[in-house]
């Protein structure tokens, strides 16, 4: 199974672990993919937990893409309602939500179906903030890796959690166990490191940080 950074997948499987920078997975659960490790493993964000997880574990499923204003919801129950204009969706499905109508209420698509729906029966989902500045450096075919405006420049050690092996040019690829020098903080999800002469981004998930970075 192939799967790239800002995809979802759904787990297929409960997955249990007390390993340090892995995360547990119950069958249902929805996460966003926020890197890829190798062929093996990838990692993840779900509730505002991060970590990595076994790509069988999980599948990929496909979520309506959205614009400026628009988010995706996980129903995390059933809503069934009998009042004209109300969107109907099964627990689990992937909602698009279309506006805000109030602070309760949203206007949101499933399929064809359009309506609005209470947001005590959904979930927001996460995006991948870098999506845009890999999109950018790939189109571009750029060998620099993505700045923020607000980067700071902290160099310190850092203990890799897991194997990683690079999926783009400006990516860094490492072993668990390796010490990295972490250059810069990029933005919450990713940093950018050197090892052994070579520097690129990194998935913090993947590596044991500071707790204040």
């Amino acid at each position: 199974m192939r799967v790239s950074p800002g995809q979802y997948v759904r787990a297929t499987f409960d997955f249990n672990t007390t390993e340090s920078g892995e995360i547990n997975l119950k069958t249902g659960e929805v996460l966003l993919v926020t890197d890829v490790i190798n062929e093996n493993w990838i990692c993840g964000e779900i509730d505002h937990r991060k970590g990595s997880f076994p790509v069988n574990f999980v599948e990929v499923i496909d979520v309506p893409q959205t614009s400026n204003g628009q988010k995706l919801f996980l129903a995390t129950e059933s809503f069934q309602s009998t009042e004209h204009g109300d969107l109907n969706f099964r627990k689990g499905e992937i909602i698009l939500g279309l506006k805000a109508v109030d602070d309760n209420w949203w206007n949101g698509r499933v399929g064809k179906n359009t309506g609005i729906f209470p947001k005590t029966f959904v979930k927001s989902l996460p995006t991948l903030q870098q999506q845009n500045n890999s999109t950018a450096l790939t189109n571009g075919n750029s060998q620099a890796s993505p700045k923020s405006d607000n980067s700071i420049r902290v160099p310190f050690k850092a203990t890799a959690l897991v194997d990683v092996t690079p999926q783009l040019d400006y990516e860094l690829g490492f072993r668990a166990g390796d010490v990295l020098t972490v250059i810069e903080i990029v933005d919450d999800d990713w940093i950018e490191a050197e090892l052994d002469g070579q520097s690129g981004l990194v998935s913090s998930v993947c590596v044991d940080l500071p707790k204040n970075c």
